[in-house]
């Protein structure tokens, strides 16, 4: 089977797996906070990278951004709130420093300069702007990922800081994703990804399988790989089935029929497939397609 033949077909097989999901657009807001010069973290940068390149893949617009100071904060999640509207998922995950104070979350820029603990909102981001943008654009599905709840030096000098982070009510169609439970901390991770981060995007790349089903699966494989001593924390107000990696789901036989049956120029294919995933799915799909034909 010849290279044009097999990105038609696959791309038949991406636009039937996107026919049984949401065509809508996807965005994501990426942060990675490590640098910091009072308390580096030796994985966040690497996890931004990594969850970057994996929701890349599964059609996200994705803004990523390392080693963010207050003010690009700011504008990246202003500029984020902006997309979401129309949009039928948004996507924003964080790894790095966050602190609880008086029961708010925040989540700590690379130049925050905090000596007193009243100075928190001010040298912060609170993380509950996310929340409030998304509930505003009032888009279908979102999914907020805070891998921030390492053990946070702020804590020990304050009064009402708390280690790890509060629970925060999720607005309707939305899932928040903590590292560990509430008012828990959670490690670095040993190797390039924090312990939540490298489980998750192990699963995120199941082909078909339900977010439900990848927090489930996530939380098993950290619990393991702590010996129980980590737990992420999930909120969920869903109301749908969300499925991440719905193009990978297609059967490629499926696909290889309806590429017979209906002699689809490529054109036509490319035009009908959903989203810049397309292209690199279609190059995993290949080979699977390849196989069939030489059958």
């Amino acid at each position: 089977m010849n290279r044009l033949a097999a990105i038609v077909v696959t791309g038949v097989a991406i636009a039937l797996a996107s026919a049984t999901g949401h065509a809508g657009s996807r965005v994501a807001l990426i942060i990675g906070n490590s640098d910091y010069q009072w308390s580096p973290l030796k994985n966040p940068a690497n996890d931004a990278s990594d969850m970057a390149a994996v929701l890349t893949d599964l059609g996200f617009d994705v803004d990523v951004q390392t080693d963010v100071r207050r003010v690009a904060m700011h504008r990246a999640i202003r500029q984020f709130g902006n997309k979401l509207e129309g949009a039928e998922i948004g996507l924003f995950y964080y790894a790095g420093h966050g602190v609880q104070v008086e029961g708010r979350n925040y989540l700590v820029p690379v130049d925050a300069d905090i000596r007193e603990e009243d100075e928190v909102a001010f040298e912060t981001i609170d993380a509950g702007r996310i929340l409030q943008k998304m509930e505003s654009a009032k888009n279908p599905v979102n999914i907020v990922v805070l891998d921030a709840c390492r053990n946070n030096p702020f804590a020990s000098n304050s009064r009402t800081a708390s280690r790890g982070l509060a629970r925060m009510d999720s607005p309707i169609g939305s899932l928040l994703l903590y590292a560990t439970a509430p008012n828990k901390t959670a490690a670095d991770g040993e190797g390039r990804n924090g312990v939540l981060t490298g489980n998750l995007i192990e699963h995120l790349t199941e082909p078909g399988l339900p977010l439900n089903e990848v927090i489930l699966r996530t939380r098993v494989g950290v619990m393991e790989e702590t010996s129980n001593q980590q737990v992420p924390w999930s909120a969920s107000s869903l109301t749908r089935n969300v499925v991440l990696n719905q193009f990978a789901s297609a059967d490629p036989s499926q696909a290889v029929s309806l590429a017979e049956t209906l002699g689809t120029p490529a054109a036509t294919v490319v035009e009908k497939s959903t989203g810049a995933s397309s292209v690199s799915q279609a190059e995993k799909l290949m080979p699977v397609c390849n196989k069939h034909y030489e059958a």
